[in-house]
């Protein structure tokens, strides 16, 4: 009789709940439409590879933040998308994120590809090689960055 009664006690725990939600299984895609829109809020300069007023690395890092501040960019479901630029002119596009998710390809009026992409439910990084921007003595400065957006 104890046998029996441990056998039902042990089989009611350790039974499964079959009305339970299955948990909802999130992928980078999915993060990167939820956190939208996106908004700039860091670069890093990995390497400088062009240079020709000798900027220091601090003045170079703060002409290429204030160059973004005020990006944006918000991914919709159906793969549309906008950008918004600092000088809060806008822009529409289309976007694929690669199946290993390392890639973002945009089409439309300003084609680009964003590598070493890392998206997670709050942060949005990637990279690019020879990123220019003017550096405001008339000529560019150019580096290899890491964009942050949260």
């Amino acid at each position: 009789m104890i046998a029996l009664f441990a056998f039902i006690a042990l089989t009611f725990a350790c039974s499964s709940d079959d009305d339970a939600p299955a948990p909802e299984i999130k992928f980078p895609s999915d993060y990167l439409v939820e956190g939208s829109p996106w908004n700039f809020t860091d670069i890093e300069l990995l390497r400088i590879n062009y240079n020709p007023n000798n900027l220091t690395i601090s003045e170079a890092q703060s002409i290429f933040k204030n160059t973004y501040a005020g990006f944006k960019l918000d991914f919709q479901e159906n793969g549309t998308g906008s950008a918004t630029l600092p000088d809060n002119s806008s822009y529409s596009f289309n976007w694929v994120l690669s199946t290993d998710y390392k890639t973002l390809t945009l089409t439309g009026n300003a084609p680009a590809t964003f590598t070493n992409v890392s998206i997670t439910e709050n942060k949005f990084l990637w990279s690019d090689t020879d990123y220019c921007v003017e550096d405001g003595q008339g000529d560019d400065v150019c580096a290899d960055v890491r964009f942050t957006f949260d």
